[in-house]
């Protein structure tokens, strides 16, 4: 979970938490990302090429349709 925290952290964030509150990706927590939101992640994930991105960008880009995506903490 570090890891992905450090690889990913800056990139996946600014989701709303179950509260309406914005803020940092929280792992224990739920976490909504917008389509534009998603497609921002999608642009920064291509820039800084963090390890395994190349999963994730294919799992985002595969709903194009789709209104957003969810981060549910453990």
């Amino acid at each position: 979970m570090d890891l992905f925290c450090q690889s990913y952290g800056d990139i996946i964030t600014g989701g709303v938490y179950n509260n309406g509150d914005r803020g940092p990706m929280d792992l224990f927590g739920i976490n909504f990302y917008s389509r534009e939101q998603t497609n921002e992640i999608i642009e920064r994930l291509a820039e800084e090429k963090p390890p395994g991105y190349q999963i994730l960008c294919r799992w985002l880009q595969a709903d194009e349709q789709s209104l957003g995506f969810y981060v549910l903490g453990v």
